[in-house]
């Protein structure tokens, strides 16, 4: 989102304009390959939630760090490509799940060893 709201503002580039375009490919600095334009999410390319995503997401840039549930080595080229731009530092949260007998998942174990219950509602 921070690529196509920089895009926005700084050159004017109009995702909505790309909703129906099979032709079109961005190069995007999270993605190994282009994206096609027919691959972007609907919020991204329908008139008036397009300004809605880009409102959160320069609001997003106000933040202090952004926790993203992956890990580093699962998505390497999207962590790197968001060190390299104008974003709050990015934190990934390695998730582990203990799953109950049952199939109940009810608390997370962090990488230090803590565990935190979570209540299944």
């Amino acid at each position: 989102m921070f690529h196509f709201q920089a895009l926005y503002d700084e050159n004017g580039v109009d995702p909505t304009e790309f909703q129906d375009d099979v032709v079109t490919e961005f190069v995007m600095p999270c993605f190994v390959e282009p994206v096609p334009a027919t691959a972007l999410q609907n919020s991204l390319v329908l008139k008036g939630w397009a300004q809605l995503l880009f409102h959160h997401t320069r609001r997003t840039r106000e933040a202090k760090g952004i926790f993203v549930n992956s890990f580093t080595e699962h998505e390497s080229h999207a962590f790197l490509s968001l060190s390299n731009v104008e974003t709050p530092p990015v934190y990934p949260v390695r998730p582990i799940l203990e799953c109950l007998q049952g199939g109940a998942c009810g608390s997370l174990m962090s990488s230090s060893g803590l565990m935190i219950s979570l209540p299944l509602r």
